[in-house]
């Protein structure tokens, strides 16, 4: 068989000739890309892993009085309650018990299949003096490393030690992974200074 026309010959030899300047340029692209990293490795992406970007914040504190009824209303919780796997009504007097309501806003980050804690406190607002001990409000594991809020309303009721004082509530998030020797604090917040609620009705 004889050869191609000269006309195609020249079509394959010019797209022959486009791709070698192609791959000559693409080259010398990375190249460059390649010693501009090496002299300035800020420049240089990174693949951060999930533990490695694990972070928490705490915002939206504050503390309102309200009823027992409202506290179950502000979490998406019935007025009823299940006592030996039957559903019955919470005792009116129950529902309209008078405490402080605590409300924030929890999110987490880069915690997946780690769990983490959430603690609540009172302190006096004149001296910040610590009543009582922390108490724990959430142990939540995430199954994902995006963004995730945590945690809902925490009843605090009214009693004679705190009632009619002026109080602030914090809020503690930690690491409680098992692989830490103890519980890493990631994050805390304060509430506004408020006034405890009296116990009764």
């Amino acid at each position: 068989m004889g050869d191609p026309e000269p006309a195609k010959r020249e079509r394959r030899f010019a797209l022959s000739s486009l791709t070698a300047k192609i791959g000559a340029v693409g080259a010398t692209i990375a190249t460059l890309v390649g010693l501009l990293f090496v002299f300035v490795p800020s420049l240089q992406p990174t693949v951060r892993h999930c533990g490695e970007t694990a972070s928490g914040d705490i915002s939206q504190i504050r503390v309102e009085q309200g009823t027992f009824a409202d506290y179950l209303s502000l979490s998406d919780r019935p007025t009823r309650e299940k006592i030996d796997g039957i559903w019955v009504p919470r005792q009116k007097s129950e529902l309209r018990t008078r405490g402080n309501i605590l409300l924030y806003k929890a999110t987490i980050e880069g915690f997946r299949n780690e769990p983490v804690e959430l603690r609540w406190s009172l302190l006096t607002a004149k001296d910040d003096a610590l009543i009582g001990k922390p108490r724990s409000t959430l142990t939540y594991t995430s199954p994902r490393c995006s963004l995730d809020q945590i945690g809902s309303p925490i009843w605090i009721p009214g009693s004679k030690s705190t009632g009619n004082k002026k109080l602030y509530a914090e809020i503690l998030l930690y690491d409680a992974s098992d692989k830490l020797p103890n519980k890493r604090l990631v994050e805390s917040g304060r509430s506004p200074a408020f006034v405890g609620a009296a116990p009764g009705l």
